[in-house]
């Protein structure tokens, strides 16, 4: 059975529980502490010390793009079949991944966030904010008109999602193009969507302060 190697603090994980859920898959769910993402054992299996990561058979494989990419290639699902869309599709992909990410993630504008505000880097996160707000603008230009940023849903909505959702949710996109709100919004509505919010933190705190 598949192992999904996960932990509830994560925007990353809130994608492969999405594609996980979208795909309805069978799993066995490893709940990871921070430690022990840190620790010898996981790491012999995982050298990123990062989740979310899976056992599936002999494979292991982290880094959420890439279990996307697997597991919807191996169940024929979320990657189009039209070559014009699955350009879209990558295109879209690789934009959250050099783009979206660095700039609003971890390493970025929440990451700085994050810190306390003595040991904020000022200089720094008004140059993450502006470059945020740039960001959520090239964001609605690439779905321009399109339901879904491949035209169909695929595996780059839900790559997408979990960065797409906090950062309207925190206003750090400022004016946020009206598209890519109502991307969002048909998005949050999907029941995989729906369910797998609930399992992290980030994600649950925003249903209970909106409740």
């Amino acid at each position: 059975m598949l192992t999904l190697f996960d932990f509830d603090a994560s925007p990353n994980c809130l994608k492969t529980k999405i594609l996980l859920k979208e795909l309805g898959l069978t799993y066995e769910q490893r709940d990871m502490t921070r430690p022990e993402l840190r620790g010898p054992e996981y790491r012999a299996s995982f050298p990123t010390g990062q989740s979310p990561a899976i056992r599936d058979g002999e494979l292991l494989l982290a880094e959420s793009g890439a279990i996307a990419l697997y597991l919807a290639q191996q169940h024929g699902r979320l990657i189009p079949e039209d070559s014009r869309r699955r350009a879209l599709m990558y295109q879209a992909m690789f934009v959250e991944a050099s783009l979206l990410a660095p700039t609003v993630g971890g390493q970025g504008l929440f990451g700085e966030l994050y810190k306390p505000e003595a040991e904020r880097n000022a200089a720094r996160l008004a140059e993450l904010r502006e470059k945020a707000v740039r960001v959520g603008q090239i964001l609605g230009e690439l779905l321009g008109d399109k339901a879904y940023f491949a035209e169909e849903l695929s595996i780059a909505d839900i790559q997408m999602y979990s960065a797409v959702s906090k950062s309207l949710a925190g206003g750090v996109f400022g004016a946020a193009p009206q598209n890519l709100v109502a991307w969002c919004e048909r998005m949050t509505a999907r029941p995989s969507v729906k369910a797998a919010r609930e399992e992290y933190v980030h994600y649950r705190a925003s249903a209970e302060a909106a409740a």
